[in-house]
């Protein structure tokens, strides 16, 4: 799978993502984090909360978009790298810390982010990851009905599949989505390259329903069901290398 440059740079996550991934970090306070490397870091808004909370010596991220190397802060050290199919230039079992917020859902060959996670992670060291959740509530009620999940992107152009509820094609701004992944698929795909889970938690979305009436049921809807990862509208989860 040579030059596979299949999904489109994108440079930030909403702060509840942020939050639900910052919080599972927390747990790591009384532990020893030197050395960390942020997969898809952008333009470095999660970097700084994580450089405040660990205070490392080290901290390295990398992203595809040349942009953010003007607005990058100057204590990371940016690589412009391919996680398709470029090699992290650092040697096996360096970092204590491994991070990719919702990054592996826009890569045509996850396994090399995670082949290379693996290597330069320590043993014993942690990967935290987190995902929009394929088969959310929602979008297994989407599928019985016959429509589009929510975050699967057909085409990056045109919101597409939803004509059987009246919606004609109409332009989107897509989010570079290429793989999407139910929790147990990930929790798999983790497991293959030596991390083991160790916590995860439910991520929620804002409704993506105009209707107000509906849109307060779905919060409703969403609140309760958000109780299982496997469920919710995406999940972070923190594994440790084994």
């Amino acid at each position: 799978m040579n030059n596979l440059k299949l999904y489109l740079p994108r440079t930030g996550s909403s702060q509840e993502i942020h939050e639900v991934n910052f919080n599972l970090l927390r747990k790591l306070t009384k532990i020893k984090i030197e050395k960390i490397i942020e997969f898809g870091i952008g333009y470095g808004n999660f970097a700084e909360k994580v450089i405040n909370l660990f205070k490392p010596s080290i901290y390295v991220g990398i992203d595809i978009n040349e942009e953010v190397k003007s607005k990058i802060p100057k204590i990371i050290e940016l690589l412009i790298l391919d996680l398709n199919n470029d090699k992290i230039p650092y040697p096996d079992e360096y970092f204590d810390l491994g991070i990719a917020c919702e990054v592996i859902e826009h890569l045509a060959n996850p396994d090399n982010l995670l082949s290379e996670a693996s290597r330069v992670i320590k043993k014993g060291g942690y990967f935290l990851i987190s995902t929009p959740n394929l088969a959310s509530w929602l979008n297994r009620i989407l599928l019985l009905l016959g429509l589009v999940p929510i975050q699967y992107e057909i085409s990056w152009e045109y919101r597409l599949g939803d004509s059987v509820i009246g919606l004609h094609p109409r332009k989107h701004n897509a989010a570079g989505h290429v793989k999407l992944y139910t929790y147990h698929a990930l929790i798999e795909h983790l497991k293959l390259y030596n991390f083991m889970p160790v916590k995860q938690s439910s991520i929620k979305y804002p409704s993506p329903i105009v209707n107000k009436h509906i849109s307060k049921l779905y919060y409703a809807i969403n609140n309760i069901l958000s109780f299982s990862p496997s469920l919710s509208n995406g999940f972070a989860v923190l594994a440790k290398k084994i």
